[in-house]
């Protein structure tokens, strides 16, 4: 027996999973992150993000921003939203470095460890 749509709909599974991709931002020494972030929720998230957007992490620190970003649903082209995302990225000038995961369920993973740092 299958489930219902309604239900289905609910728990965000089947044709309702919600995609999204960890992010970690690396900024220039010297940047304030608060302006950055301003700037990166309003130009760059809300565009192309859905729902709430970007989460930050839990333990934010001088180093790196950390996000996950709801991405939309998987028929809303996920990796399209996310390639304008990261092309915000790459043309500022207060980023120095970034990573972006891969894209996987938000909902229900798997997860992803971003990990050691790598260039983008």
């Amino acid at each position: 027996m299958t489930m219902k749509k309604r239900l289905r709909k609910k728990k965000k599974i089947g044709e309702f999973k919600t995609a999204g991709a960890p992010l970690r931002v690396h900024l220039e020494p010297g940047t304030e992150p608060d302006p950055f972030m301003d700037d990166f929720l309003a130009e760059a998230i809300e565009p192309n993000a859905s729902l709430s957007g970007a989460y930050p992490a839990d333990d934010p620190n001088e180093d790196s921003l950390d996000f996950f970003v709801e991405l939309g649903q998987w028929s809303d082209n996920p990796e399209g939203r996310l390639d304008k995302i990261t092309t915000w990225l790459n043309d500022r000038a207060s980023v120095k470095k970034f990573e972006a995961g891969k894209i996987t369920d938000a909902r229900y993973g798997p997860f992803e460890d971003l990990g050691e740092d790598k260039k983008e």
